[in-house]
Parts: C-alpha cells; sequence; structure tokens
C-alpha cells in the first residue's frame, strides 16, 4: 500500500513539468524528513540554492539546468544525487543507528565510518550532549559506563577509565592536547561544551599515536565545523535551581572557501552547601568566561584551519566567619573575619592545522598549536564587619603557569587493496614555573611513530605501530601495540589489541614544593618512568536488523597491568607529609563491560550497560578491590507532537581506597583503607522544537534521587585527587534550556 501512494505521488508530480519537486524521507519508516537542509547547485556551478524541506518532507524548486542535489539532517547519512527541470524524486535518507555511521578520527588515518575503525570508538554524539543538557564535560561524562567521574573540592572534577585515573587519560581538543593538571588532574568543569559537535572515546592504551598519558585511553572533543549555510547564528540560555545561569552565542560566515567562526558566553554558579552556610560552600561558587575564533580555508586538495580559544574562570573559596577583638581608640569591640581565597584560571590555545591531499592515496596532515595554563592564588583576611580586604603573607599567595608547544606531522598512504601506512613525528616542549615547583622546569619529548593497516582479506584486518620517543628527563621504552580487527558476517564484528604504554612523570610529581599549615607535599626527582602492558578483547554483534527495529549487544574485555606506578607515600607521625613515589610490581585493573542496545527508529531507543572491575589495592598490589557498575538511558520520540522525553540512570558502586604509611626513621609501618559509599542517579529532560527546528527548548530534572555526599570512612590525607571526599551532587536541582539557530543561505 506504502508503494501505491508514492507511486500515485510520483505520476501526480509528472503533470507539472516546469517544477522541480522532491520529497524526504526516512529510509527505515518511510515518514518524512522535516527541515532537511538541502543545496541545489548547477553541473557548470554558475548557481547555488540552499533549501529546507517542509512538514511534510517537501522541497519544490524551479530550475533549468541538470543540477546536484545534496541532502542533510541531524541523525541521517548525507546523501547526493542529481535532478533534471522537472524531474520529481522521493529521496530516502539512512539514519545513523548506534552510531556505526558517524566519522571518527581519534587515532585515525583519516576520518572514518566508526564501524569501520581499528578500535572500539564510543561517540557521544551533539543530539546526546544536547539531550542531557550537559554544560561541561563532567556532566557529559558521568552516567557513562566504565568511566568513573570524582568531585575533589581542591583540583574540580576528574575521571578514570577501566580503574585507571586522570594522569593516565589523555584529553584533546581537536587532536590538541590540554594542559593545566594539578595533582595529574584536569578539571572536566573547565571543558566546556558550547561549541562541541561531539566526543570520541578510545578506551585502552593510545601511547603509540598519542604519547605519555595515554596508557588507560583518549578522550578527544570535537568542535563544530559548520558544512552548510552562509550564515549559522545561534544562541543559549541554561538556568539551574542550584543557582547556575549560563549563556552563550555563536556565528558562522562563509564566503566561496573561506569560513569565519566565534563563539563565546559566561557560566555562573552562585555555589552550593547542604545545609545552606550562606558564607563556606561546600561547592565553591564561580564565573566562567570563554571565547573562541577560528578560521577555515577548503579546498579541493587543501584544508588551513587557524584557531583560538580562551577560557578565564574566578573561583572564591570562603572560610567561615570566626570571632576577633577589635581594639580601637575608645575601646574595644568584637568583630568578625575569615580568611579568603581568590583562585583565577586562564587557559589559551592558538591552532594552526594544514591538511593537504596529493592524491586520492596520500595525504600529509600537520598541526602546530601554543597552549598556556595560568593559575593563581590570592589570600586576603576579610573584615566581615568593615569589608576591608588585606593579603596575607607570601604563605597565602601563588601563582603557577605551564606553557606547551606541540607540533605533530603525519604523512598517509592508503588505497591499496592489501595495506595502508602513516608515518609521523610529534614534538612537545612542555615547560611550567611557580612557588610550589621549586622554579622554571622544562620537559622535552620528541618521537617519530608509524602504524600499518594490512588488509589480508576481506572480513580481516590488522594494524601494527611502533613509537620512539626521546624524553629529555627519562630514558623511554619503544611503544608498540598491535590492533586485530575481524568481521566474519555483517552483523558481527571482533577486536582484540595489545598495547605497550609509557608514561613519564608530570611536572608536578617531580618537583612539586607544597608547604603550609595542613600541608607537606613534595615532589620526587628521583621517580621512575611508568610503563604498562594492556590487553583488550570485543564482540559487537546486531542480532536483530528488520525495518524499523533494531537489537544489538556489546561485550568486552579489558587488562591492564602498570608497572613503577605513581602514588603518594605518607608518615605514619605526621598525618601532613606526603611524597611522590613508585610502587614496586605491577598495578593490575581488569573487567568486563556488557552493553544491550535497542531501537525502534525512530520513535524509541534502550541502552543498558553493567561493568565488572577488579584492580590492586595501592598499599597491597597482590590484593583486589571490586565494584560492579551499571547505567540505563531511553529517549522516546512522538511524531505528531514533536515532544522528546529523555531519562539517564546510572549506579556507581562503592570505591575502596588504600594507603601506605610508614615512619621514615624505622621500618614500622601501616595501611589504611577507605570508602566511598554506592549512590543512584537520575536525570530526565523533555524537549520540543519550534518554528521549524529554529527554537528548541529542554526542560528537566537532574539528580532526582537527590544525592548531595555519601558515606565515607578513611582519612583522605594530605594529598588531593582521591574522588574519596563524600562529594557527590548538588542534590535534586531542575533545568530549563533555550537554544536558537539560524540559518541563512
Amino acid at each position: 500500500m506504502r508503494f501505491f501512494f508514492i507511486l500515485l505521488f510520483l505520476v501526480s508530480l509528472r503533470l507539472n513539468a516546469q517544477e522541480t519537486v522532491i520529497k524526504i524521507v526516512d529510509s527505515k519508516s518511510g515518514t518524512a524528513v522535516q527541515f532537511a537542509n538541502v543545496c541545489i547547485e548547477s553541473l557548470d556551478g554558475k548557481y547555488k540554492k540552499y533549501l529546507l524541506s517542509n512538514e511534510e518532507g517537501f522541497v519544490k524548486n524551479s530550475i533549468d539546468k541538470r543540477s546536484t542535489i545534496a541532502v542533510s539532517s541531524l541523525g541521517y547519512v548525507s546523501k547526493l544525487d542529481t535532478v533534471s527541470p522537472g524531474d520529481s524524486k522521493v529521496i530516502a535518507l539512512q539514519p545513523t543507528v548506534y552510531n556505526v555511521d558517524e566519522v571518527v578520527v581519534t587515532g585515525q588515518f583519516k576520518a572514518i565510518r566508526a564501524d569501520k575503525s581499528i578500535y572500539k570508538v564510543e561517540i557521544i554524539n551533539n543530539e546526546r550532549i544536547k539531550t542531557k543538557a550537559a554544560n561541561n564535560l563532567a556532566e557529559l561524562l558521568t552516567a557513562e559506563l566504565n568511566l568513573r567521574v570524582a568531585a575533589d573540592a581542591s583540583l574540580g572534577t576528574s575521571i578514570s577509565i577501566q580503574g585507571l585515573s586522570g594522569e593516565h587519560v589523555k584529553i584533546l581538543v581537536d587532536g590538541v592536547p590540554v594542559i593545566g593538571r594539578q595533582n595529574g588532574i584536569l578539571d572536566l568543569n573547565q571543558l566546556l561544551l558550547s561549541n562541541v559537535d561531539h566526543v570520541e572515546i578510545v578506551e585502552g592504551p593510545m601511547s603509540v599515536i598519542y604519547g605519555s598519558n595515554a596508557l588507560a585511553g583518549a578522550i578527544n572533543i570535537i568542535t563544530r565545523s559548520p558544512n552548510h549555510g552562509r550564515i549559522l547564528g545561534r544562541a543559549n540560555t541554561y538556568y539551574e535551581s542550584a543557582g547556575v545561569y549560563n549563556a552563550d552565542v555563536g556565528f558562522t560566515y562563509r564566503v566561496k572557501h573561506h569560513s569565519f567562526n566565534f563563539n563565546g558566553g559566561r557560566n555562573f554558579f552562585a555555589g552550593f552547601s547542604d545545609p545552606d552556610t550562606s558564607r563556606a560552600d561546600q561547592w565553591k561558587p564561580k564565573v566562567q568566561y570563554f571565547g573562541d575564533f577560528n578560521y577555515t580555508l577548503n579546498t579541493s586538495n587543501n584544508r588551513l584551519k587557524l584557531g583560538s580559544s580562551i577560557f578565564y574562570e574566578d573561583l572564591r573559596n570562603k572560610e567561615a566567619a570566626s570571632e576577633f577583638t577589635d581594639i580601637r581608640p575608645g575601646g574595644t569591640l568584637i568583630s568578625y573575619r575569615a580568611l579568603d581565597e581568590y583562585h583565577y584560571t586562564t587557559r589559551w590555545n592558538g591552532a594552526a592545522e594544514y591538511q593537504h591531499k596529493f592524491s586520492d592515496k596520500l595525504q600529509w596532515e600537520s598541526v602546530l598549536s601554543y597552549s598556556y595554563y595560568q593559575k593563581t592564588k590570592q589570600t586576603y583576611n576579610k573584615n566581615l564587619v568593615t569589608l576591608k580586604e588585606t593579603l596575607t603573607d607570601s604563605s597565602g599567595q601563588d601563582t603557577t603557569w605551564f606553557d606547551n608547544w606541540v607540533f605533530r606531522s603525519t604523512l598517509s598512504r592508503g588505497g591499496n587493496a592489501l595495506y595502508e601506512i602513516q608515518g609521523g613525528v610529534d614534538m612537545s616542549v612542555e615547560n611550567a614555573t611557580g612557588k610550589r615547583i621549586e622554579g622554571k622546569k622544562r620537559i622535552d619529548d620528541y618521537a617519530l611513530f608509524t602504524s600499518i593497516k594490512l588488509f589480508p582479506n576481506k572480513p580481516f584486518v590488522a594494524q601494527t605501530g611502533l613509537r620512539a620517543i626521546y624524553n629529555s628527563k627519562y630514558k623511554a621504552p619503544l611503544v608498540y601495540a598491535l590492533n586485530l580487527k575481524y568481521d566474519p558476517a555483517s552483523f558481527l564484528g571482533f577486536r582484540a589489541s595489545y598495547g605497550r604504554g609509557f608514561r613519564s612523570p608530570s611536572m608536578k610529581e617531580l618537583y612539586l614544593n607544597f608547604r603550609d599549615i595542613n600541608h607537606n607535599v613534595s615532589g620526587n626527582v628521583n621517580l621512575e618512568a611508568e610503563t604498562s602492558h594492556n590487553l583488550n578483547f570485543s564482540i559487537s554483534s546486531n542480532i536483530l536488523n528488520r525495518k524499523n527495529h533494531h537489537l544489538g549487544a556489546d561485550i568486552s574485555l579489558f587488562y591492564n597491568a602498570i608497572n613503577n606506578k605513581i602514588d603518594f607515600l605518607y608518615d605514619l607521625k605526621n598525618p601532613t607529609w606526603a611524597m611522590y613515589t613508585n610502587i614496586p610490581g605491577n598495578y593490575i585493573s581488569a573487567g568486563v563491560d556488557l552493553k544491550l542496545r535497542y531501537k525502534l527508529h525512530p520513535r524509541f531507543s534502550f541502552n543498558a550497560g553493567t561493568n565488572y572491575l577488579r584492580r590492586s589495592k595501592v598499599a597491597d598490589l597482590n590484593s583486589f578491590y571490586t565494584s560492579r557498575d551499571y547505567v540505563v538511558d531511553f529517549t522516546y520520540k512522538n511524531l505528531k507532537y514533536l515532544f522528546g522525553i529523555a531519562l539517564f540512570y546510572k549506579y556507581t558502586d562503592d570505591w575502596y581506597t588504600s594507603r601506605t604509611y610508614l615512619d621514615r626513621n624505622t621500618s614500622e609501618g601501616s595501611i589504611e583503607e577507605g570508602r566511598m559509599a554506592g549512590y543512584n542517579t537520575l536525570d530526565v529532560t523533555l524537549s520540543r522544537p519550534f518554528f521549524k527546528n529554529s527554537l528548541e527548548i529542554f526542560v528537566g530534572a537532574k539528580n532526582i534521587f537527590d544525592v548531595k555526599n555519601v558515606d565515607v570512612f578513611g582519612s583522605s590525607g594530605p594529598g588531593h585527587g582521591n574522588g574519596n571526599n563524600g562529594m557527590v551532587g548538588w542534590g535534586r536541582t531542575w533545568f530549563v534550556k533555550l537554544s536558537y539557530n539560524l540559518i541563512k543561505y
């Protein structure tokens, strides 16, 4: 019956030979694709028109020459076709199901479909980012399986992958490493998503491709790169009941081969405590300002991108009021004061990227970037009656900065039926200075790397890689990897990999000198570099793929062994003392992930997963902790009234830690264990577009179970970043987000 109506529709359109009429439909469901972007360009290139399909999927336009038509829409594979004057066509778009049709770039020779990648790449696309109403990377990753996000009052929010903490995770923005680690931790709250297209996550060592800090995996934040429309404008506002007020704008202008893109905004958080202390907030108040500008030149064989971004954060750590006797002429009175810390963070990055395509088989890519990070702490003695602020002595003041020059260049040759090959050079020069790292320090890292991808037969792919490293502080081993991919059928795929990892100690781990009334924490110039062995194995299957129904399952196993893991050693008799040290032996993390996914396209999707993790105790590598996490999410779209519902649930299991305390004068020692209790989180979002998708409204609730702090036991010690402080969230909050997009052709 559906075929009969489509045939009748096409016959009736033939009666009008002066007008070209196109209908855009979903290839799976046959339903109209509303507001799809359509570009019609004559074959001689003399004219070009940009259109949108209407509510019924129709695009009507008069043309007098044979033309090329390009159709794209969010959630679908773009399609090219040709039309002649008077033609009438139905163009069916293939939906992207389970991200397999989405393109990934992390660790690849060139952009490639996710299901064709030798690595198992998890993609968090723009639709999921919007649906979760995530403002930064911490909020986005909170409910993801096998990723653990932990908050720290001093250092912000960090992440671990496969049971390996933040210093083992390489975080990049468009392939450029993010700098500014505090105690090995990058604050994910400072990595904002207002101009982000999607996020790619690769679990397992990526040391061959990205060098140090990639033992556990890599997270690559991919920013927007608009490819349609002459003028694009957008504006977003966000309010959350915990005291969050955010706003940002973006603007893109395209003319011929040139495009200019600007993005900027302001985020404000008033601070939060439970109970409300009115002054000394557990979650510190802060304001963030950010902006970036990019210029891109795109031709048939060349792509040049010049970009710069800046981020500034002002965070206030206010102390509770205390009484003091204020002696004045004529008498004394009882007054109130507090020690307040102001933390100012500045990030700046500039990058130049160039790609040249010599032929369909040979491509050259290079990137040169400079990153700057500065954090300043100023401590004031504030009189809460007169509001006068006075700087404390030098012990309360500190400025630390890092900068990093990175140059990376690769030459890739593909298109051969038997092999593809890539070779490259990677250079990094990092400088740091500050009171807590004892003067100015520098670490250079230079590397040559190569990878060969082999295709011995159609369903089987093998890739080997080798990286030779020169580090100015450490003798680095050869880093190598082997990846295998086997697809015996269209519905079944196997991946297996072995990787050798390397991580040199950071500036802080080597040179830290942090001493005040509560801390006596030092680096260790005698540290040895970490090395690792990693094994991964995964099976991906599409159990059911019929019409609109898709059912799939994934299972992944992993094993990590890190030798000379760097951690803190604590003093049995001095609770403020700690020093970085190497732990002799192998630190093990191993586990299994299981994911189930179902989609009734385009109305409903359901995903569920669980993982089991087994990891060594830091204080006793022959003993192990275990944990199990669970995630569930589903989305529903009402095609008649155009509203959507999304739910995200995660159970995060108990988290155990252990620490070694030694008497530095004797052989006496002890082991102290800690535990952070497990907890449940649940977020719900309602959304609806208006005015032909120009305006989208999102409303919802986060942390519906009202989790704020969970039970902990065990000493936190002087070292930060353990994630064992009981802080989980602000409790139950309500939010609303308005997103407006304008496109002019």
